[in-house]
Formats: structure tokens, sequence, C-alpha cells
């Protein structure tokens, strides 16, 4: 046997050696393990190829392995929304069956993420346990945007507040990194000086 993933007539070693009568038969089966899949027979049953059940002549002594691989599902994690805000270049695509399997984005500065398709997600990271079937996860990045405004001091009634305008999702918002431009009207003989402040 190859690996720990299965095996043969119910032997549970990966290695033994068992007496047949000259001339009988012998009738292998592969017997996978709940997270594993039989792939390939080789040596003496190399000819019966993927089917689990192999029958050999004993009329000399036979070497026989068998192959069983890890059962694996497909994880396809795919960008939505604003795809500057980040990749999944780091996220594997595919996941042992009854695994737990993590996801962590590159988000770039000025971005949040968001997912879909996941059993919990904490902070940055989307996480699927316990995988039993190929699943898709969706990542949207999300450009950041702040309001921005203009408001007069209280004691200060000597012109109007103004409006600030930039090229964020909505009227006096700006997006992450841009610039707002601001317009105060002061009254006559008066001019006016902007204090910025922030939240």
């Amino acid at each position: 046997l190859n690996g720990a993933g299965g095996s043969v007539n119910g032997q549970g070693s990966t290695t033994y050696t068992t007496q047949y009568e000259t001339g009988g038969a012998a009738t292998l089966t592969a017997v996978p393990n709940a997270s594993s899949r039989f792939t390939s027979w080789g040596g003496d049953c190399a000819a019966a190829g993927t089917n689990p059940v192999c029958t050999l002549t004993m009329s000399q002594a036979r070497t026989v392995t068998a192959t069983f691989d890890l059962v694996t599902y497909a994880i396809t994690p795919t960008v939505t929304g604003d795809s500057a805000g980040g990749n999944v270049d780091n996220c594997a695509t595919s996941a042992a069956q009854g695994s737990t399997y993590t996801c962590t984005p590159a988000v770039n500065a000025g971005y949040t993420v968001s997912f879909t398709g996941c059993t919990s997600v904490s902070g940055n990271t989307c996480t699927i346990a316990n995988v039993q079937s190929d699943r898709a996860i969706g990542v949207n990045f999300t450009r950041k945007s702040y309001a921005v405004g203009i408001a007069t001091l209280p004691q200060n009634t000597n012109g109007q507040a103004g409006t600030c305008t930039g090229d964020g999702p909505g009227d006096g918002s700006i997006w992450h990194g841009e610039i707002a431009t601001c317009t105060a009207t002061p009254n006559a003989g008066y001019t006016a000086k902007f204090v910025t402040a922030t939240n």
C-alpha cells in the first residue's frame, strides 16, 4: 500500500504478506478510508488500473501496490466589487475533505473586504469548516469613503458655511486618498479661514 489512505482486503498495515495455494485465484479489493479515494493498482495488479478489484492467478509469488489519495474539493475565491482593492493570490484553491479552509486576501490601503460563502468571518479572514464539497467564495473589496463639509464656528455668523465637493459616492463625500474642494462665502469685509477637523 502507498500511504495510509485505505486497506486491501481489510488488512490494516501498509505492508503485509499472505499465502495462497499455487494455481489458485487471489482476489484483492482496495478499500479507501472515508477521507481518501483509491486511485490505482501497481505491480502485478497494474493491468486492473483504477478498478478497485484485482484478481490474480497464483502461479508464482506476486507483488502488488495500491495507491490512495486524499479526497480534495475545489475552492474558488472570486473577487467582486472594486478589483483595485486587493487580490486573492495567497488563497488556496483546494482543500482536503473534512479539513478547515481559510482565505485571507491581500487588502490594499483604503479598502475594506467582505465575504460570501464562508462558514465564519474574522477580520479579513474567511473560514470554511469541515469541507465536504466544492465551494465558491465571493471576496468583495470596497473603497473607503469619508464625509466632508464646512461648518461655521458657533460664535461666527459673518458668512455662510459653504460647501465641499469631492469625487466620493455621494454629495459631501470623498474617496480615500482623494482631494476635496471646499468653498466658504464670507460677508463683505471678512475673509474665510479654514480649520480642519477629523472624526
